[in-house]
């Protein structure tokens, strides 16, 4: 098995880099999100946390399901990164909702797994948590890999 990096300095470790490459990281959706890091496990997979927030809720009180995309590419696009080190966009990002999430489940643990590497794309796939382990919703995303200019 992998080495974890569990360390909450993900981010900053990823910062140097990414000013050579003129990227914001952390990206500021983060901040709105309200996102920590939670693990990275190298060539294999990444877990992130997101408050659960009353601004985004639907008229009938629950998490709309643009924010569980949002999730879902706010640890996606980090986690294709550092597998990369490389800016990546999402060619597609789909979907599945199971379970409704409200701003009471407190956070979301979003777990993205690598499915497939080649030079110019990843294949992703996540599944999306609440309380104790409770499956809310998965995505499948391909996400194309940027060659510097130059």
């Amino acid at each position: 098995m992998k080495e974890s990096d569990s360390s909450g300095d993900l981010f900053e470790k990823m910062g140097e880099f990414g000013k050579q490459m003129n990227l914001k990281i952390p990206p500021p959706a983060h901040k709105d999100l309200q996102a920590s890091f939670v693990e990275h496990v190298p060539g294999e997979s990444m877990k992130m946390k997101f408050k659960l927030q009353e601004k985004h809720e639907n008229p009938g009180g629950v998490i709309l399901g643009g924010y569980f995309s949002a999730y879902f590419d706010a640890t996606m696009g980090p986690f294709s990164f550092i597998e990369t080190g490389m800016w990546t966009v999402s060619l597609d990002i789909n979907v599945c909702f199971i379970k409704p999430l409200k701003v009471s489940d407190g956070e979301v643990l979003i777990h993205a797994r690598l499915i497939s590497k080649t030079k110019s794309n990843l294949i992703l796939h996540a599944e999306a948590y609440k309380g104790e382990n409770e499956l809310v919703a998965t995505c499948t995303s391909r996400m194309l890999i940027m060659k510097p200019k130059g």
